[in-house]
């Protein structure tokens, strides 16, 4: 019953967040400073934390570091024997690219 309600309630966050992107603008963000501040959110996971430095911004919804953490948590639930993710932000011609691995 407990884990019934606890997806219940992530179906919920998830859908109220969902309701909120684009209801404010857009901001320039450094995707290596929101990865790195996710690190204290998983400390007990066992994972380490690498961000090759940059100081590329992107201009995202605020709810771009939602995007983040919740690629970290799949990362960790649903990979196996995962030990370290890490996060590369470059400009490959006329994009950027961001790369977690």
């Amino acid at each position: 019953m407990k884990n019934v309600i606890h997806v219940m309630q992530g179906q919920i966050n998830f859908t109220r967040e969902y309701q909120e992107i684009g209801s404010s603008e857009a901001i320039w963000v450094n995707p290596m400073e929101l990865f790195l501040k996710q690190e204290s959110f998983f400390s007990g996971a066992g994972i380490s934390f690498l961000a090759i430095p940059s100081e590329i911004y992107v201009f995202a919804d605020p709810l771009f570091e939602k995007v983040i953490y919740n690629r970290i948590d799949n990362s960790i639930r649903d990979g196996m024997h995962v030990s370290r993710i890490c996060l590369s932000v470059w400009i490959n011609g006329d994009y950027e690219e961001i790369i977690d691995g």
